[in-house]
């Protein structure tokens, strides 16, 4: 059996740097990482800055964009396609559900600029605390936060057509309950697997076939869950 070691590595790094913060979003693209939301005190949404590090140096930016008014959040999820970050959700309000969102924007790494996505077909009700992935051009958003509970709804969108659609996966062993207070983040890469940092939603295209793992989160009568579940996407 071979074993493979794993070190954790604090990076140093100088000011200037985003404030502390928790239900924010890290992405990487093309090898850099980028920041954006989250929340320094608590349930208050920071703004919409874009921060990237040099994980060399550990050097921290605060990126100049342009295009469309991004509104404060926290609580959102964000993914990957191509070298565009794509923002879904999060919440604007103090309590549970107050100022959710159900918008789409993207962020395009090259121009370093928010565009708001049109979207059509059957879009996912505003929500927080929720999991997107890609697989390919395809997001994937899972579960999160409402005024009415916690979700366990699975939603797809194509990012080519501008197009929403509602998946209700095929099942032998039951559907993931309701859940919220997990993250995901990044890009399906195929022959392999790929994910963010993680308190309870890991996802990855597994090896030789498009996937996506959920693990844990955080339950609808606030007990924390360690049930694991495989969605198999097939076209």
């Amino acid at each position: 059996m071979v074993l493979t070691k794993y070190k954790w590595a604090e990076i140093l790094c100088p000011d200037p740097r985003p404030l502390p913060r928790s239900s924010h979003s890290l992405n990487v693209v093309n090898g850099v990482g980028y920041v954006t939301g989250g929340e320094h005190e608590p349930r208050v949404p920071i703004g919409s800055a874009v921060w990237t590090i040099d994980v060399t140096s550990g050097k921290w930016r605060e990126l100049e964009t342009k295009g469309a008014d991004v509104p404060p959040r926290n609580a959102h999820a964000a993914s990957v396609v191509g070298s565009c970050i794509y923002l879904f959700g999060g919440r604007q309000g103090i309590a549970m559900g107050e100022g959710s969102l159900a918008t789409c924007t993207n962020w395009t790494r090259l121009q370093a600029t928010w565009s708001e996505v049109a979207m059509a077909g059957q879009v996912p009700e505003a929500r927080s605390y929720h999991c997107m992935t890609s697989i390919g051009t395809t997001l994937y958003v899972f579960g999160g936060c409402t005024l009415s509970g916690r979700l366990n709804d699975l939603h797809s969108f194509d990012t080519d057509a501008g197009v929403w659609k509602r998946c209700r996966p095929l099942t032998s062993s039951g559907d993931a309950a309701g859940r919220g207070w997990w993250r995901s983040g990044g890009s399906c890469t195929s022959w392999g697997v790929s994910w963010g940092t993680s308190s309870g939603m890991v996802s990855g295209l597994l090896y030789g076939a498009d996937g996506v793992l959920l693990f844990g989160g955080n339950g609808e009568d606030n007990t924390r869950l360690n049930d694991t579940h495989l969605l198999q996407v097939t076209q």
